[in-house]
Formats: C-alpha cells, structure tokens, sequence
C-alpha cells in the first residue's frame, strides 16, 4: 500500500562498514538496531568503485557518475593537487531536491568541503582544514556544530595516529572516537529538531578510521559498533515514520601482506619493455625501495616533492619523445617517466594499481583480441602457492559511463585480499610487504559493502544480490518523486527498496545546474601537506 503522508528519508552512512564484520555481532545480538534495519527491512551487498577508495565511490554516491564521468579516482586530482568539493561540478543529490523545493541535512559526508550553500544546512566532513570555522553553511549554525570535528588539545590520540601513523595507546584512541562519534550524532540531532528535513544524512567516518588501526583488536571495534547501534536507534525514536538507509562506501578486510608488481608480469608476460634509465636513477630506485622505511619516510613532504621531481625529469634512450608518442593520451606519456617503461614497445601497461590500459589507437583492429588475452592470462593467474590473483575483472568499455573516451582503463581490476599492487617495475611479481605494520586493516580490494533500508516504505526481509553505489542517487529521486535524469550512469532501485513510497502517476523530471570551478584552490599549501600526511598515515598514500 502506498502512504499518502510526506516522504522523509534519513540515511546514514558508515564508512567502510564491513558485513563480515558486523553479521556475527548482529547473530549475537550485540547491534539490534542494525539487526533491525537488516532483518526487517532491505540489505545487500554494496557494490562500491574500482578502486574501492572512498573519494571515487562517495563522489559515484553523491552524484550518481561512475569515477571514468566524474574524473575523481583518489584524493590526488588530474592536475596533481589534493581533491576538494570544488572538484565535484557535477550536480549532486540535494542540488536536485533543492531545484524541487525538498530541502536537506547533509552533515560528515567526506568530499563535501569547502561547504556548498544547498536548500538546508551543509557541514561538511573529511579532508578539512588544520584550523578554520568554515565547515558549515549557513554561517549561523557554528556554535551548534562545535566539536564535530577532532581537534588536537582534546584528541591527542587521534592526531598523533593521524599525523605519525603511530597508535599508541589503542584504548584511549577508542576512548576519543566514542566520545568524538557520540557528538557527532549530537549535533545531527540538534539540527535535525531545526526542522523536519524531508531529506537528511549523516556520515560517521571513524568506523574507517578505526578498522585501518584497530581491525586486530574486534573487542574495540565492537565498543564503536555499540556506540553507533545505540545512536541509531535514538535517531529512529526522533524520526517515528521516517524511512532510513544505512551504507558504507566499499568493504574491509585485513591489511595485506604481500606485494603483486603488475607491471612486472605484464612484463615477463612480454607485453611491456622498461625503458632504459641511467645508472644513478637505478641506485635511487633500489635505495628506496629496500630502505624506505629507514629514509624516505621521515623526510619532510616539501623535500619529497622536490625528490620526485628531480627523479620525473626528461631522461635520454627515447624517452624525450614520450609526449609525442601518437598511441599514449598524456597522462599514459606522463606515467611512462613515471613508472619506467619503453612506450614504443609497450603494448599493455598499468597506469593505476587498479586497471591496465592498451597502448592502440582506439580504432586498432588488435584492441578487442589484446584485451580478450589479457583478460584470459588474469583470470588464470595465480600466485606461488597457487592462490588465485586476480579477484574482480570489469570491462573498462563499461566503465566508461558519459565520461571522455579513455578515461577508465580498458580493464578494472582488484586482486586478493593478501596482495597490494604496486605499479612499479622494481623487484619481483610478488614480494612481502614491508613497512605500515600500524595499519592492520585496508580496503584496497573490498568493493562489496553495506546497504540497509528500513520503514514502512520498505518490504520486509528482502535481500538483493548487489547495490551499486551510484544507484543511490537515482533511488533517492524517485524516492521522493523526481525522474532521474538521463545523463547518469546510476539506476533507480526505488521500486525495490521503497515501493511504499511511489504511486502510479508521473514523475517530475529532476533538474540541477552544475557546478562553475571558480579555479581557486581549497587549501593553502601548509593545509594540503599536513592533510596529505593524515591520507599517508591511513595508507591511501
């Protein structure tokens, strides 16, 4: 039966949440809350972005775009510089509702600052500035979001874990998180009682927080997990006829122990040859590699910058000519100084630790027999002990979306939960991973997370196989009665998850305007080295 009352939708997303990990403290009754949401309503597993890493997938989440459209494939942006909102031009899930008269609570989602002024109230959430009280709009609400973000005098632990990679004392960080998360959800329901939003959201990121430094210790995790239980609870007590979603942004599984060197076999595979380099820059290379964690580590980030540039620079044997090569886009010919390999005897190569790319031209008749071979050499890989490589293959052709032409590899890829990839040509295909030991949780190839929704709008104990991400936005349009647009590549799941809430006539077609880059930078210099250390410190980096 369709209601007749108004829509209202709170979502509430948990960064890397983990169903491996919260289904037993659901079965023990530890989260029923969770266990409420899930058994009584929607679930599925949450199908994230290749690479599952949560600036690609939240961008996919807000606006509906694979990463190939929205351009947003890790927090270092296309010209270089860390990513902000300003990156994200186009229009997002409240800027649609906005256009409708529906208006939102958008408070801690990560990728949102600088804030946007949108029908309702923004507080932005991650990657936000050392210091400064510009994270929500409007202005006047500061004094009631105070405290939502750590800070260094009452979050000693975090920041030390934050800025050094060093847990410390893992109680008191978990102390930190309970009490900074229990704010958190404090300040969502003040603003909350401001209004009854039609549209509201709430983004906890310390769960990822956590798993990256605490996965070894569940007992602490669980102590979070209980916190949070309990909190949406109480939310769901404030919002009595409200329909409510939980998600996550991609998986997590335990921090890998090995190396895989794609390229490396791509090149024993006979179809990439590393370039010659001169012998200083192959001593440089070694001396990295073997003391990294002794050297290159501690150095400040301005002197690793100027270190790296000195190591991009032209080299002789035909690298010079690179830019010019006619089968490589620019950012193939950039990475070919970067990573070391010879462009006119390359054929495949591994441009991001997620995808391979084919150097033809686009109209190549060999393309599709290159890629079909490719895919057949993945699919059969294994490792020394004969455990499969190669997890998840995508067709990049599928990928694409609305984006430019060759904007997504020609194929995505993730790989066993024991293996991080390295895109480098130095060592052997696979290797130990050395270094990071404070960092016992990852998500590098857990694509598959959390999607809950519960109310009366929602069927009772229906499990569907998967969720896209991107089908968020487009589920959440129809939801409240707007046709998504044309141009995304999401897809409404309302009629699964929501049917409650739809009736039988038309939809209203679901308008916004893109974002202008105004081409000023969100951070200042300072501001993005010690942010990029904080990204460094979680191994996103």
């Amino acid at each position: 039966m369709v209601s007749s009352a108004p829509r209202r939708l709170v979502l509430i997303g948990l960064d890397g949440c983990e169903w491996s990990l919260i289904n037993p403290w659901i079965a023990e009754k530890r989260l029923p809350n969770l266990g409420k949401i899930k058994d009584n309503g929607v679930h599925a597993g949450m199908l994230s972005t290749i690479p599952s890493i949560t600036a690609p997938a939240l961008a996919s989440f807000m606006t509906g775009l694979k990463p190939a459209t929205t351009g947003i494939t890790g927090f270092i942006g296309r010209g270089g510089g860390l990513i902000s909102f300003k990156d994200i031009q186009n229009p997002c899930i409240w800027d649609y509702l906005g256009t409708a008269g529906i208006r939102s609570l958008v408070v801690g989602l990560r990728l949102t600052y600088p804030p946007r002024e949108i029908d309702g109230i923004m507080v932005s959430g991650g990657l936000l500035r050392a210091q400064g009280d510009d994270y929500v709009l409007p202005k006047g609400y500061l004094e009631k979001v105070r405290g939502y973000h750590p800070e260094k005098d009452t979050h000693p632990q975090m920041f030390l874990t934050m800025t050094k990679g060093v847990v410390g004392d893992a109680e008191k960080l978990t102390d930190e998180l309970l009490a900074l998360t229990a704010r958190q959800f404090e300040v969502f329901n003040t603003l909350s009682a401001e209004e009854n939003f039609p549209f509201s959201l709430l983004y906890i990121e310390n769960t990822d927080f956590a798993q990256h430094f605490l996965w070894h210790r569940p007992d602490l995790l669980l102590k979070l997990y209980e916190l949070v239980d309990k909190a949406i609870g109480e939310v769901m007590d404030k919002n009595p006829g409200a329909d409510f979603m939980v998600m996550s942004d991609h998986g997590f599984h335990p921090a890998p122990k090995a190396v895989f060197h794609v390229n490396k076999w791509l090149e024993q595979a006979g179809f990439l040859t590393e370039a010659r380099i001169n012998p200083i820059k192959t001593v440089l290379r070694s001396l990295k590699r073997n003391v990294k964690k002794t050297f290159w580590d501690p150095l400040p980030q301005l002197t690793k910058r100027n270190v790296k540039s000195y190591l991009a620079r032209p080299r002789p044997s035909g690298i010079n000519a690179i830019e010019n090569a006619p089968s490589f886009t620019q950012p193939l010919g950039q990475a070919a100084v970067r990573i070391g390999f010879d462009p006119q005897n390359t054929s495949v190569c591994a441009v991001e630790p997620w995808g391979v790319r084919i150097n033809l031209p686009e109209n190549s008749s060999r393309r599709a027999a290159i890629k079909n071979e490719i895919m057949e050499l993945m699919r059969s890989l294994t490792d020394t002990e004969g455990r499969r490589v190669f997890k998840v293959l995508r067709d990049g052709e599928l990928e694409r979306g609305s984006g430019p032409v060759n904007s997504a590899p020609d194929i995505l890829f993730t790989v066993s939960e024991q293996y991080r990839v390295d895109v480098g040509l130095g060592g052997a295909v696979f290797e130990p991973h050395h270094g990071g030991e404070s960092i016992t949780g990852s998500h590098d190839q857990a694509e598959t997370g959390v999607m809950m929704a519960y109310g009366r709008s929602a069927p009772q104990g229906l499990t569907l196989p998967e969720f896209p991400i991107a089908d968020f936005l487009p589920t959440i349009l129809e939801y409240f009665g707007l046709n998504p647009p044309d141009n995304i590549d999401g897809v409404s799941r309302a009629r699964q998850v929501f049917p409650g809430a739809l009736g039988q006539g038309d939809l209203k077609k679901a308008e916004a305007k893109a974002y202008a880059d105004d081409g000023a930078g969100a951070y200042k210099e300072d501001e993005e080295a010690q942010i990029i250390e904080r990204l460094k410190s979680l191994g996103y980096m």
